[in-house]
């Protein structure tokens, strides 16, 4: 019997009737007689054109189309009312007369969980909240289970599954990314709406237990609580605009899918603009909106302004709005959402007890800073070892490894008598900017400190290199990890660590956890600016907001 692929959504539940869920343009439409169903086939015009790299050619007048031949595609939809439900059938590229928002959103991923061998997975995309927010593809030829994966359950969000199916109903091979469900199917068609019905009672399955932490973030779905984050948003961008981004933001812009970095390799923020930006810039866009509209609203986000992703012939390969580009984590009432992909998800009120409980356990730290009031994180660092006899600085006096192909820095600021244990403090400092500035500060501090454990190299170039600085000198003798103490010291924040992000809260604790399982100890450290530094910094921000903008 034929496989034939199939791509299922589900219709969201109160959808109005008159809502056009279909882009039909000159698709023809057919009744299909399916017992117990109301079904019509939407089937788009055939289109032919020659293959892309024809034109590389032509152009010259070396062949002519006509020698290449064409490309004929098609795509047609599956519209099928059946058990209360309404379901769409995408096949060919029939997935693009979808009008997607209307579609459950999280139909294609859960079912898959829930169809997927556990012990046999052979894929899956996330979307990482560690240094910065990005999205991975992790593919395996061989049986593996999530945790061959390197997922860290704690922070990152899986957006999509592939594997050998539990149930031979739907073929031998799944795959479910967000709304779409994909299986092979080896039926005949009297037997679909059978299929259906058994994909969303998997849907309505409780996950198995090697997929219960998908729940720890979930996504919002009352609408009251969305308009009003999209409020908080727009409010945020609006200033965002006006003064420039602050340490409270916490607002990006990442692209919301896996695209092939190798075609892709700039955007834009007009489908005919030439311009093209390597990464993608908040900024950029949002003098793009306010330059032709005078102001921001929800709709230039979610309709009006798209962003595009070219190649190098500036033809469009991706395109998403600028709502589904936007990255943001906001605290309301309480509670932490988290805007990614144009969803917003709110943090398992459990999950957030068990990160702050572990906020709670590390400790603060005894010695007293300085306030800062310089120019730059450098000058600070300098200036609190030029005035302690016991710190050394070694901020930015990188070390480097296997023949000066690896560098790191050790710390940038070294205290060799704290004045209340014996213990050597290793302490990192960072300027609190955003979640992603912070994620970096953690992740530097576990990397530096299990560099120094294991590598009797990094440890002769640094004793050798800072003679006096540590407490040992031989580089073949490898440190007692409770004889340190890493120290976290963080300025333009309001309080430690209660004022992080929560996703900051997340590294910290990961970052925690490894380095006590290390053997070092941990502190977080305050400190404050001063205010002859706050008064400049609030001089300097009003008087760039009068400046004229870019559009």
């Amino acid at each position: 019997m034929p496989t034939t692929p199939l791509s299922i959504y589900l219709l969201k539940k109160g959808i109005n009737a008159d809502t056009s869920v279909l882009k039909l343009n000159n698709a023809n439409s057919h009744k299909v007689e399916l017992e117990g169903t109301t079904s019509v086939m939407h089937v788009q015009t055939p289109t032919s054109n020659p293959p892309a790299f024809a034109k590389l050619f032509t152009e010259s007048n070396q062949l002519t189309d006509v020698d290449f031949g064409t490309n004929q595609s098609t795509g047609a939809v599956l519209e099928l009312q059946h058990a209360g439900q309404t379901f769409f059938v995408a096949f060919g590229k029939g997935h693009t007369m979808l009008e997607k928002d209307y579609m459950v959103h999280d139909f294609g991923l859960r079912t898959a969980l829930n169809l997927v061998d556990t012990k046999d997975i052979r894929g899956v995309d996330t979307a990482s909240n560690k240094t910065k927010p990005l999205n991975a593809r992790v593919q395996s030829g061989l049986s593996a289970e999530v945790s061959d994966f390197p997922i860290d359950i704690d922070e990152d969000l899986l957006s999509a599954i592939e594997g050998l199916s539990n149930d031979a109903g739907f073929g031998s091979r799944v795959s479910g990314r967000r709304r779409a469900l994909k299986v092979n199917f080896k039926g005949k068609l009297v037997e679909l709406p059978k299929l259906l019905n058994k994909a969303y009672k998997k849907y309505t399955t409780a996950l198995p237990n090697e997929f219960k932490w998908v729940e720890n973030i979930r996504e919002v779905t009352d609408s009251t609580i969305i308009s009003s984050l999209n409020c908080e948003l727009v409010t945020l961008l609006q200033n965002y605009k006006m003064n420039g981004p602050s340490q409270n933001d916490n607002v990006y812009m990442i692209a919301p899918d896996v695209y092939d970095s190798d075609t892709v390799v700039g955007f834009s923020y007009g489908a005919n603009s030439k311009q093209r930006s390597d990464i993608l810039s908040l900024q950029r866009y949002l003098d793009k909106v306010v330059g032709e509209k005078g102001t921001l609203e929800l709709d230039h986000l979610v309709t009006g302004y798209k962003v595009f992703a070219k190649d190098e012939d500036h033809i469009t390969r991706h395109t998403w709005t600028g709502y589904e580009c936007l990255y943001c984590e906001l605290e309301k009432d309480g509670k932490h959402y988290e805007l990614r992909a144009g969803f917003w998800y709110e943090i398992n009120v459990d999950f957030v007890k068990e990160i702050n409980a572990v906020m709670e356990n590390i400790a603060t730290y005894d010695v007293p800073l300085p306030d800062y009031d310089h120019d730059s994180e450098g000058a600070y660092n300098k200036y609190v070892a030029a005035n302690d006899a016991n710190i050394e600085c070694l901020d930015t006096k990188n070390i480097y490894l296997g023949g000066g192909q690896s560098r790191f820095e050790f710390c940038d600021l070294v205290n060799k008598n704290n004045g209340f244990d014996n213990k050597t403090d290793l302490i990192h400092v960072k300027h609190y900017t955003s979640s992603a500035t912070l994620s970096h500060l953690f992740s530097q501090g576990v990397v530096s400190a299990e560099i120094f454990r294991r590598s009797e190299e990094a440890r002769q170039k640094l004793y050798s290199d800072h003679p006096g600085v540590m407490p040992l000198t031989d580089p073949a003798v490898a440190p007692n990890a409770g004889d340190y103490r890493i120290v976290y010291a963080i300025y333009d924040i309001d309080a430690l660590p209660t004022k992080l992000p929560f996703f900051s809260k997340v590294n910290l604790k990961n970052a925690y956890y490894r380095l006590d399982l290390l053997g070092y100890k941990v502190a977080l450290a305050h400190i404050d600016v001063h205010p002859n530094k706050r008064a400049q910094t609030k001089a300097k921000q009003a008087k760039n907001a009068k400046l004229p903008t870019a559009a």
